[in-house]
């Protein structure tokens, strides 16, 4: 561990745990900080081989630009795990007593805080970049942590930053459950020794599970805990119960913040629960919007990479048709976009055109077409209906979330 005060709250000092963590940037900061737009190749197009061009076509699934949802979620995040260690200082412990009367004393063991300790819920349609969003936003922490001194007092600890788990397909809590012991060992470094808690509790049940989780969770002094594909395990209507019991129970449990995200199906299993939604919703609801706007910024940073051998100026036509064609689908105007070179450059053409945009939604696209001519018609449940044609086309393995 280092530790540095730079930008720490004054009321956030003398706490290893919150000195140790990067620095905290700026809401205006972050948009630059996780953008990924990589230089390519693109000299002497025309001396290279077609398979070396197609071989570059991968580089198009490196390219990350956040959304307008990204900063506000960034910056809740970073809240979140802060303020949550703010009653976890492992120095307090043994100085607390001395150091404060009994009104400072009530304040710092965190009596006046909420007993919820922090949940969010990201939902946005399938292909956005939720997952993305999230995992570029963890990344900017170390997963853990180990620490050994503090100001001259021994602290051996290892503090883990956070965790990330998919919902599993189907809705298996036991599995969701043994999946966080699992992220928890590897972060701890106590996968396939005699300490992992994922050997341990193999076969334990729920209860037990749950107890697992909050107990690791709080020796190793969890910052936040993701659950991707929150829909997964609402899909099932007959589980709505035990899920709305499991929210509150993991929050009651892990002690540490949760970050859910999913489709905008993800809620449904939760709203005839005050106290599930009221929990799952405690510190923000944020939504990734699908909008022509930023589709079109999308597609101008797109027509950045061109590997045929005459590349052109982004021409507004093209860039709105390639648009249309996704519906302003992120994952799906990357998809048609590398597609469209493969055509371009089996047939030897110099440069891009719609008519090799036609072509790769005719064939790539073609499982797709149901749910994007939805969205596209514009009709009030066409995100719903888009949602629930890419369930049934990832329960068949067509597609996988972006």
């Amino acid at each position: 561990a280092h530790y540095n005060t730079l930008k720490v709250p004054h009321h956030m000092r003398g706490n290893p745990f919150i000195e140790a963590l990067p620095t905290w940037r700026e809401e205006s900061e972050i948009g630059p900080l996780i953008a990924n737009i990589p230089a390519g190749d693109f000299s002497d197009l025309e001396s290279k081989p077609q398979s070396e061009r197609r071989s570059m076509l991968k580089m198009l699934d490196r390219i990350y630009l956040p959304n307008e949802a990204a900063a506000g979620v960034a910056g809740a995040m970073d809240e979140l795990i802060r303020n949550a260690y703010i009653a976890r200082n492992p120095m307090d412990v043994e100085a607390v007593a001395d150091m404060y009367d009994d009104k400072s004393l009530i304040h710092q063991q965190g009596a006046h805080d909420s007993p919820i300790a922090g949940m969010m819920l990201l939902e946005g349609s399938s292909g956005m970049g939720k997952t993305r969003l999230v995992r570029v936003l963890l990344a900017r922490y170390p997963k853990s942590i180990e620490h050994h001194e503090y100001k001259g007092k021994a602290l051996n600890t290892t503090q883990i930053l956070w965790v990330s788990v998919e919902a599993p397909v189907g809705g298996s809590l036991k599995s969701l459950l043994h999946a966080m012991l699992v992220e928890i060992d590897e972060a701890a470094m106590l996968t396939n020794t005699p300490q992992s808690y994922a050997a341990e509790h193999k076969n334990s049940s729920i209860p037990k599970l749950i107890g697992a989780v909050g107990r690791a969770a709080k020796t190793h002094n969890l910052g936040i805990m993701h659950i991707d594909d929150l829909q997964r395990i609402t899909e099932l209507r007959t589980k709505s119960t035990s899920m709305v019991h499991f929210i509150v129970q993991l929050a009651n449990v892990v002690k540490c913040p949760v970050l859910f995200s999913g489709t905008p199906e993800s809620g449904v299993g939760f709203e005839e629960s005050f106290e599930a939604t009221r929990r799952i919703n405690s510190d923000g609801s944020f939504v990734i919007p699908r909008t022509q706007r930023f589709a079109m910024k999308f597609a101008e940073v797109l027509f950045r990479y061109q590997w045929t051998p005459t590349p052109i100026a982004p021409d507004p036509k093209l860039l709105s048709y390639l648009v249309y064609l996704s519906a302003s689908v992120t994952h799906v105007m990357i998809l048609l976009h590398k597609e469209a070179h493969r055509v371009a450059i089996r047939a030897g053409h110099e440069s891009l055109t719609a008519s090799h945009y036609t072509a790769a939604y005719r064939t790539r696209a073609r499982h797709l077409y149901k749910g994007l001519r939805v969205l596209r018609s514009k009709k009030p449940n066409a995100d719903k209906a888009y949602e629930d044609i890419m369930m049934e086309l990832r329960k068949d393995g067509f597609v996988k979330d972006y």
